[in-house]
């Protein structure tokens, strides 16, 4: 399907900039957003009318698992026109060759933005559903091994600041620009504090696989929580983290800090884990991914803390186009921004996803 030269939306809901603008339009021509107005919609060569629905900046997922070209295919479903393909821990020649096969592979769908290398410098004792054969002790040597195959693949790095040479890594990582996360860790709050300084700016799926907080050991969780230079991750499905700890993020955090992910295994190759009481376990019943949406996260996002929809959304869209440096073009609904976008009921059910201009899902309004 051909994308249309010029696009226009109507009778919208637009959510942008922290608000909602009702009987609004929305005009794309050359898979860029032109203008929006409230009066008088232009012509346009394809019209979509929105019939009274919401109308925001398609969803930037930062940590989903699974082949790429399925993500793409199937993601956009669930309100995604932009994702980072998460890759578990494994050795340097395993993960350049994912790279290196997805690269030449014909797509279409959502946008794969990069990758989000999970490891493979974990802390084993926090490994989760990491495989821990595939951990290793960080080196500065077997980073620049990792990063000469990769290259500019990589845009976002985990690791467990509490290994030897932690924060050399993190050095290194944030010469080559790479985002830092930190996650699968039992770093101290010193230890946290430290990283942060020497420039890891995120945390992976905040309070999954941490240490824990105590009265005397306050931890990753509450450096991450208190310290504004690093953004959070949170997997909103009441499972993965408890409402109440979802509620407490919220209200201790700037909200443009926290960025809103799936951690979906769904389009895993060959999964060979068990869907038990929402979330996807290994046999031992460890937790190992979600089947969440990033809709499914907002909507969460919304009920279990109170804030709002538009506030929501950002923590979809624009904080992490913030977080991968894109936000100059994609995350916000405003002239000159890529044309990615969603239209979604009050329901959350996404009907429309359009990627550069073009319709790439669409259910019937």
């Amino acid at each position: 399907m051909r994308s249309p030269a010029s696009l226009c939306i109507t009778n919208a809901q637009i959510i942008s900039e922290h608000k909602i603008i009702r009987d609004s339009w929305l005009f794309v021509r050359g898979g860029i957003i032109q203008k929006t107005g409230t009066a008088g919609p232009p012509r346009a060569e394809k019209t979509i009318n929105a019939r009274g629905n919401y109308v925001a900046a398609g969803c930037i997922d930062l940590h989903i698992h699974g082949d790429s070209a399925r993500v793409c295919r199937e993601a956009v479903a669930g309100g995604t026109t932009g994702f980072v393909r998460s890759l578990c821990a494994a050795d340097t020649a395993s993960l350049c060759a994912i790279i290196e096969r997805e690269r030449s592979a014909s797509r279409s769908g959502a946008q794969r933005l990069g990758y989000h290398s999970e490891g493979p410098f974990l802390n084993p004792a926090m490994a989760g559903a990491q495989p821990k054969r595939a951990l290793r002790q960080p080196s500065l040597k077997a980073l620049d091994h990792l990063l000469a195959c990769c290259g500019a693949d990589i845009k976002i790095m985990t690791l467990a600041p509490e290994l030897r040479c932690g924060n050399a890594l993190i050095r290194r990582l944030r010469e080559s620009g790479v985002v830092i996360s930190l996650g699968h860790s039992q770093a101290t709050y010193e230890q946290a504090m430290a990283a942060i300084d020497a420039g890891a700016s995120l945390a992976t799926h905040m309070y999954n696989r941490m240490g824990p907080v105590s009265s005397r050991q306050p931890g990753l969780v509450t450096a991450a929580l208190l310290d504004d230079r690093i953004t959070v991750e949170i997997i909103a499905d009441g499972i993965h983290v408890h409402p109440g700890l979802i509620q407490l993020l919220l209200r201790v955090k700037p909200l443009d800090k926290v960025v809103l992910v799936t951690d979906s295994v769904s389009a895993e190759p060959g999964l060979r884990k068990r869907l038990s009481a929402g979330v996807y376990r290994l046999a031992d019943g460890t937790i190992a991914g979600s089947r969440l949406t990033m809709l499914e996260a907002i909507q969460n996002a919304v009920k279990f803390s109170g804030i709002s929809l538009a506030q929501a959304v950002a923590m979809a869209t624009l904080n992490p186009a913030r977080v991968l440096g894109v936000d100059d073009r994609k995350g916000r609904l405003k002239p000159g921004y890529d044309a990615d976008l969603i239209v979604f009921d009050k329901k959350f059910q996404c009907l429309t996803t359009i990627v550069g201009g073009k319709v790439v899902f669409s259910r019937k309004i």
